[in-house]
């Protein structure tokens, strides 16, 4: 018959808090973890904190909320002094339970079936505080559960340490005796005390385990530190990047700028070319329309100075056919002919006055339709 063991501590700091996550989730390894077992292993609750103050600003939201909603005056839990590094820290807002057994006291069925069970006893016993987490290990010497609990009212929205303490709710004593009535006793396992050799060992193991746990975050930190060094000369470099994009994008902005405007302006260019041409149509097509009415003038001019040239025809046989007088003297003087040419100027006939009337209209109509041609 092998022996419960339990093992319970109170979480005081931020480093404590987040190194016990880290190895809990297995984010942390410790020398005496085997890995190839690590697939076995259980999470009943998983942690939804990213560290110790999301935690903290989280439940300070939580409470500030309910008081002003509930009209209540619940305070955050308050500062103490730390002894050890002299400076204030909150007080303990966690407690971590490891419940195991003996080694080779259960089977590994059993084991599992034992350890939840250890979890339901604090879920029942700190029914209204919230769990954290809770993370059976299975890659170990002997199988245990890891559950952080916190001192949180998820109901009345307040830490409750005084409360707890005062019903020995946290009392690890009365803890032992409830754990081997409801749970260990069925498994046939006794309750542990200060002689039990097996608890020793295994409080031993932890202080271990906790030992490297220490050094384990102090590397991570490390490692945290180099990273957020790295981070920030990425940063850098990435600004001064973009400092050298950011400017020559504006440069690109005021060349596409200039382009947009050019292309503006060829546009503008090309409706103006385009209205020049309409109109040079138009007007085309107006001095096309002239040329056509001046063509039908002409040719219409053509036919009316054949009908006059054919009446000047007409004229001219009629004029032919008209007899000359003879002359009654064959030699006259000088002064004597002159006055025959001017009388003879004066007496033309109608007819010959109308023909050459006709010619000269003739002419100068011609005249004018031909300067008109020449000018389309």
């Amino acid at each position: 018959m092998g022996f419960a063991i339990i093992r319970q501590e109170k979480i005081r700091n931020a480093d404590s808090f987040n190194s016990r996550e880290a190895h809990n989730s297995r984010e942390i390894l410790t020398s005496n973890v085997e890995l190839k077992y690590s697939h076995k292993n259980i999470t009943l609750i998983k942690n939804k904190y990213k560290n110790y103050d999301d935690f903290v600003e989280q439940k300070r939201e939580e409470i500030r909320k309910s008081n002003k909603l509930n009209n209540t005056k619940h305070r955050f839990v308050r500062s103490v002094l730390n002894k050890k590094t002299k400076e204030k820290e909150l007080s303990s807002m966690f407690q971590e339970f490891v419940f195991t057994h003996s080694k080779d006291a259960l089977s590994e069925e059993d084991s599992i079936e034992y350890l939840k069970a250890a979890n339901k006893f604090i879920k029942d016993r700190f029914h209204d505080c919230e769990i954290i987490s809770s993370e059976i290990h299975l890659d170990e010497t002997t199988p245990h559960i890891h559950i952080v609990s916190s001192y949180y009212n998820d109901i009345e929205c307040r830490f409750m340490q005084k409360e707890l303490s005062k019903e020995k709710i946290t009392d690890i004593n009365e803890i032992r005796k409830a754990f081997q009535h409801e749970v260990a006793d069925k498994f046939e396992l006794k309750m542990q005390d200060g002689s039990v050799v097996e608890a020793k060992n295994h409080q031993r193991s932890a202080n271990k385990e906790i030992a490297e746990l220490k050094e384990a975050q102090k590397l991570k930190d490390q490692e945290l530190l180099d990273l957020k060094n790295l981070h920030k000369n990425k940063i850098r470099q990435l600004e001064s990047e973009n400092v050298s994009k950011t400017e020559a994008l504006q440069a690109l902005t005021a060349t596409n700028d200039t382009l947009i405007q050019e292309n503006e302006a060829y546009k503008q260019s090309i409706v103006d070319k385009q209205n020049q041409l309409e109109r040079g149509n138009e007007i085309y097509q107006d001095m096309q329309n002239e040329i056509y009415e001046l063509e039908n003038t002409n040719k219409t001019l053509q036919e009316q100075n054949e009908a006059l040239n054919e009446q000047v025809i007409d004229l001219e046989i009629k004029n032919a056919s008209q007899p000359i007088p003879a002359p009654t003297k064959t030699k006259y003087s000088e002064e004597e002919q002159e006055i025959l040419r001017k009388f003879a100027n004066d007496e033309k006939s109608e007819d010959q006055l109308e023909i050459e009337k006709l010619r000269k209209e003739l002419n100068s109509e011609n005249s004018t339709v031909q300067d008109n041609l020449r000018i389309k």
